[in-house]
């Protein structure tokens, strides 16, 4: 069925950034030909259902599906995390590029669109070969995204993410880190990145927004800079859990 989703996170019972998620939503519902709910039945569609479920620390999944003559219905469920240890946040991901196309290419570039059988392709692609994401490029060999993620790059003091144009989602925590880094002096740019860069960064790191702010230290079994997780992708996690202690009130 066509349609749109979001997943979010609650901590404490607080959906993190969720005007954010729904104001996407929203905004995206034209490019599939859907009529937008109203925001008002979407927010109080997530509070009723983390309510009634009673998990404090969730999973929160939207659908909303496209009827006939564009209206749309929707549905949120709930369900436990199931996230990386803190090890791994440690240790870091382990990147692959994906160069086939095989798998085809999304029909929906920068929504999150229901049909999104090219991403959950490419996710057991990376897995079956013993990585934790993938990464793909568009047909100019420029960067887009991961399977699940936005990325970023990091050389000499300087943070590049693939630019919106290049066909990648504008993630909500893409977004959100991209100020952080706005708001400490980092630089921080939007750009076209050819794919022979990926090789030559000294920090990398992915986002969304389940996962929040994770290391990369290895790129085709190859390690990115030292390794090990850089400290400027660790001041980056550190601001992003601490926007979520303020905004659900975690302390």
């Amino acid at each position: 069925m066509e349609g749109l989703f979001e997943t979010m996170r609650s901590f404490g019972g607080r959906v993190f950034a969720q005007d954010e998620h729904l104001d996407r939503l929203i905004r995206s519902c034209p490019v599939v030909g859907m009529k937008a709910p109203a925001k008002s039945a979407l927010q109080k569609a997530v509070k009723d259902v983390i309510k009634k479920d009673g998990l404090k620390d969730a999973y929160v999944r939207l659908d909303v599906f496209k009827q006939p003559k564009g209206s749309a219905i929707f549905k949120v469920f709930t369900k436990k995390l199931s996230l990386p240890g803190i090890n791994k946040y440690r240790r870091g991901f382990s990147l692959a590029l994906y160069k086939s196309d095989a798998l085809g290419m999304p029909p929906y570039h920068k929504v999150k669109s229901l049909n999104h059988s090219f991403y959950t392709g490419l996710t057991c692609w990376a897995r079956e070969r013993g990585f934790d994401e993938a990464l793909f490029l568009n047909a100019r060999s420029h960067i887009v995204e991961g399977s699940r993620t936005n990325v970023f790059l990091i050389k000499a003091g300087c943070v590049v993410t693939p630019a919106v144009s290049c066909g990648c989602l504008p993630g909500v925590t893409r977004r959100m880190v991209i100020g952080l880094l706005k708001k400490a002096h980092i630089r921080v740019k939007e750009a076209r990145i050819p794919e022979t860069e990926l090789f030559c960064q000294d920090e990398i790191f992915v986002t969304n927004s389940l996962i929040g702010v994770m290391p990369v230290t290895g790129i085709n079994k190859k390690p990115v800079g030292n390794g090990r997780p850089g400290n400027l992708t660790q001041r980056v996690m550190a601001a992003y859990e601490k926007e979520i202690e303020k905004e659900c009130f975690l302390r």
